[in-house]
């Protein structure tokens, strides 16, 4: 069975062309990669010229419009036909064309890209650190966080903490930027030559009792007290013999004895 043969796609464009006034004063009609090859003075006149070329040729065509320096949409040979009949419909100036063909939305666009949300995206991503088995998270540098964003992820802060490391990070695309998230990533190398010796709790100072040593001290002060008593009642024996010695002097002396 014979193969179809693919057709090409032949491409060309119109734009605009300003006076000195920056006021539209014709179209240009060119082929892409190519010279112009015509230029008009209405704008239907330029689109009759594509569906003319596009009638002749077997591959498929379609035209670009360019206005104040971008494009504005392109067509294919059945949306050129429906732009003349609306422009010649609405009596639409030649100035206004390539503008009123884009706000009826009669030209085709690429499909907007759906917005980014970055704050989504950051809290989404995985990061993680290669070999990271055979690093501390201590060691660990902002160049060796890695991650599965198409985005860009760049780390703000590092903070690793018992053997884990807590990265905080934003993501940047394009002009955007998300707020800063972190993560915290485990299974790092741990410290096995350094230790961490606990503080011993402490305690309350108890007095010791010394039993010896209180008996020793005690001793001397049963001993002096003993020796105090001892010399009381010999002091007072010699108070009593010193009394009865004056009695019976005074006795004698009454007696006349002495």
């Amino acid at each position: 069975m014979e193969k179809t043969k693919k057709s090409t796609l032949e491409k060309y464009y119109i734009s605009e062309v300003l006076d000195a006034d920056k006021n539209v004063e014709s179209f240009n009609f060119k082929k892409a990669n190519q010279k112009v090859s015509g230029n008009f003075k209405e704008f239907v006149d330029a689109v009759q010229n594509f569906i003319t070329v596009s009638e002749k040729t077997p591959n498929d065509t379609r035209v670009w419009f360019h206005r104040d320096g971008a494009y504005r949409g392109s067509v294919d040979i059945t949306k050129a036909r429906l732009i003349i009949e609306k422009v010649r419909e609405k009596q639409v100036a030649n100035k206004d064309a390539i503008s009123y063909i884009e706000s009826e939305n009669l030209v085709d666009k690429p499909a907007p890209k759906p917005k980014v949300n970055l704050e989504e995206e950051a809290e989404k991503v995985e990061l993680y650190v290669a070999d990271h088995e055979n690093k501390k998270a201590s060691e660990v540098e902002a160049s060796d966080v890695e991650s599965d964003s198409k985005y860009t992820v760049v780390v703000d802060e590092l903070r690793p903490e018992n053997g884990e490391l807590t990265v905080l990070y934003h993501l940047e695309h394009k002009k955007e930027s998300s707020e800063v998230h972190s993560k915290t990533l485990y299974g790092f190398k741990q410290c096995t030559s350094c230790q961490v010796v606990e503080e011993a709790p402490v305690e309350e100072e108890k007095k010791e009792e010394f039993p010896l040593y209180v008996q020793s001290t005690e001793q001397p002060i049963h001993y002096h007290n003993r020796r105090d008593e001892k010399w009381f009642v010999i002091l007072l024996i010699v108070l009593s013999v010193l009394i009865v010695v004056n009695i019976v002097l005074i006795a004698l002396r009454a007696t006349g004895v002495f």
